[in-house]
């Protein structure tokens, strides 16, 4: 999909075109794969449409804007899901998990709202009650019967606008927690430092105070022994005869 402005124009005046999806091409019965991305989301009214002052939202009620209504009021599956499962269990109602592994579960969580069997009349919502990003499976429970190769795709539950707001609260959600966390870490790794400084660590007052201690004890264990030498010389001394 691209947007187009002819070269050379100052007006605001541009075309969307998705190159995958023709022009007048209803949007496709959910469950079914779509071609390109307006027709997915139901505003091929809009595709090659040049964008004008005479079409402008809320100067006409033609295809156009009904396309462009469309494209921000309806609802739509979020994340966006849509592949089918073989799995045997899955024939009778109860708790299923998907065969894995799938890599259409890379974005889906525990909460989402998956539809089974879309189009068909054993429809149904389910919420997804475990994934397993190792496997590539994810686990819910189905109230009908299902036979082999069902078709799962994301409830359409969501309009974008609301899709964008939990995105933006995920998103502020996540940084809050990675700062807390960060915070967090920073204090403990200050706590075991001071912990470890105050263990092996050396005080200069402290040691300063024993260099002290230790020269006055080596001064006066000197002097002790130039006592005794003195002594010990006397009574050598004695021995020999010598008068003092």
């Amino acid at each position: 999909m691209q947007a187009a402005v002819p070269p050379g124009t100052t007006t605001p005046d541009f075309t969307i075109t998705d190159s995958k999806t023709a022009v007048g091409t209803p949007q496709p019965p959910l469950g079914t794969a779509a071609t390109g991305i307006l027709e997915a989301l139901g505003a091929d009214g809009i595709n090659g449409v040049d964008q004008n002052s005479t079409n402008a939202y809320g100067s006409t009620s033609g295809a156009n804007v009904s396309a462009l209504a469309t494209l921000f009021t309806a609802s739509f599956g979020v994340p966006a899901v849509q592949t089918t499962d073989g799995n045997l269990a899955a024939t009778v109602a109860g708790p299923i998990t998907t065969v894995g592994p799938n890599a259409a579960f890379a974005t889906t969580n525990v909460g989402d709202v998956l539809t089974l069997d879309a189009g068909s009349v054993n429809q149904e919502n389910v919420t997804v009650t475990a994934v397993n990003r190792n496997n590539g499976t994810v686990t819910f429970t189905a109230l009908k019967p299902h036979a082999i190769n069902f078709t799962i795709t994301s409830a359409q539950t969501s309009t974008l606008q609301q899709a964008y707001a939990n995105l933006v609260s995920k998103v502020g959600g996540d940084t809050a927690a990675a700062i807390t966390g960060n915070s967090s870490q920073t204090t403990l790794a200050s706590n075991v430092n001071q912990v470890r400084q105050s263990t092996d660590g050396i005080n200069i007052d402290e040691e300063t105070q024993n260099l002290v201690k230790f020269q006055n004890a080596y001064g006066a264990a000197a002097h002790v022994m130039a006592v005794l030498s003195a002594m010990l010389s006397d009574a050598i001394n004695l021995g020999s005869g010598t008068t003092f």
